[in-house]
């Protein structure tokens, strides 16, 4: 499935196969927060390579790995979406 983040999104739970997000430009909304639990053994990643995981610098497509039960909370550093916490 795909979904398109609106303004007024803080959470999203992933219930479709294989999501794909198309996030609000992090340009355009810096310091916004958004929540994504995954409850499907199916992954969630961005449209665009616009999100910054944990463990790195540089931005991908991967929000969550295909397993029920994982989140994370991203937040807009300005330019990119950037995983605060994550499980």
């Amino acid at each position: 499935g795909t979904y398109t983040q609106t303004t007024s999104d803080a959470s999203l739970i992933v219930t479709t196969t294989n999501c794909v997000i198309t996030l609000l430009p992090a340009v355009n909304y810096p310091g916004q927060i958004l929540f994504v639990k995954n409850i499907t053994n199916n992954s969630l990643t961005s449209a665009s390579s616009n999100v910054v995981p944990l463990a790195s610098a540089t931005a991908g497509t991967a929000i969550l790995a295909a397993t029920a039960g994982k989140y994370a909370m991203l937040q807009s550093n300005g330019s990119n979406w950037v995983v605060m916490m994550a499980n």
